[in-house]
């Protein structure tokens, strides 16, 4: 196994350990146990626990980023093409229980703030994939915005809400209606043509 493979294993092992027992009782221990490997082993590849669940954030975070393009590369008509980035990107936190449920259980690894954002580079390559498709939509006539500098953020802005919304805790509506009716909203708009 080479080094990327080893790390790969190391977050996977990491995010279903932190899933299970939350930040506070996860102990490095665990995580060792279930690679079976020694602590020593995992402190050859991070500083400590924190380092350790700081990079297995990063890890689920960008493989979800990468799932997301990696769908919608290939769809070229701009409307579909966002619907599609939209649906993949719930879908993909839908299918991943390790991830949404460490989400849950650390509502702050999203913020509405990017001055409190600890993945902000990360969150950033994400609002810059949902700029690109906004651009291309721009440029083939089908979106009309002006400003999408503004407009991306804008739509960032209110998934992330949805995020805290559907998996920061108690749920007054519906994930999937909450989804639905943003999209909806973001697409047509709320005056009647």
């Amino acid at each position: 196994m080479n080094k990327n493979e080893k790390l790969e294993s190391l977050y996977d092992a990491s995010l279903q350990i932190f899933a299970k027992y939350g930040y506070k009782k996860t102990t490095v221990e665990d995580i060792a146990l279930k690679l079976g490997t020694t602590k020593g082993n995992i402190y050859f590849y991070v500083k400590n626990k924190e380092d350790l669940y700081r990079r297995t954030i990063s890890y689920g975070l960008i493989k979800w980023k990468d799932f997301v393009k990696a769908g919608i590369e290939n769809e070229t008509d701009p409307e579909k093409k966002f619907i599609l980035l939209a649906e993949l990107a719930v879908e993909y936190l839908n299918n991943n229980e390790d991830l949404k449920s460490i989400i849950r259980n650390d509502p702050d690894i999203y913020t509405v703030k990017s001055s409190e954002d600890r993945f902000y580079d990360i969150n950033m390559e994400a609002l810059t994939l949902l700029k690109n498709v906004l651009s291309d939509g721009v440029s083939a006539g089908v979106f009309t915005i002006s400003n999408i500098d503004y407009v991306s953020h804008l739509i960032y802005s209110i998934y992330i809400m949805y995020l805290i919304q559907s998996y920061g805790g108690p749920q007054a509506i519906s994930p999937d209606i909450l989804f639905n009716e943003a999209l909806t909203l973001i697409l047509r708009g709320i005056l009647v043509r």
